[in-house]
């Protein structure tokens, strides 16, 4: 309980700071915790819109896209046996992030 008390704490700081602790600056969530900001299909829908208009991710929207990719070691461990089921709202924001990128190319994003 005192380690996830923790994460909530590491991660707070981080998101006020704009920096991620951790390897190559991805933010490290706590198991079983959901994004800094709550994600889902049409959060995916207007993070893709936001990334076409302005060329970049928001920080918000980066911290969302992280959260998103990133495996709790559980996760990591049911992936490995072949049975990873991500939660709802994680594929959701995930395919629709996806949908709205179909069909775009690296020079469509270039700032």
């Amino acid at each position: 309980m005192v380690r996830a008390q923790q994460a909530d704490d590491d991660l707070a700081t981080a998101i006020s700071r704009g920096r991620w602790p951790g390897k190559r600056g991805r933010p490290q969530p706590a198991a079983g915790r959901s994004s800094p900001v709550p994600m889902d299909e049409q959060q995916g829908n207007t993070d893709a819109q936001d990334l076409l208009q302005n060329g970049a991710l928001s920080p918000d929207a980066q911290a969302r896209l992280n959260a998103a990719t990133t495996l709790s070691p559980d996760q990591q461990a049911a992936l490995e046996r072949g049975d990873l089921v991500l939660p709802h709202d994680q594929m959701a924001y995930l395919a629709a992030l996806s949908r709205g990128m179909d069909g775009k190319t690296t020079g469509t994003y270039a700032t």
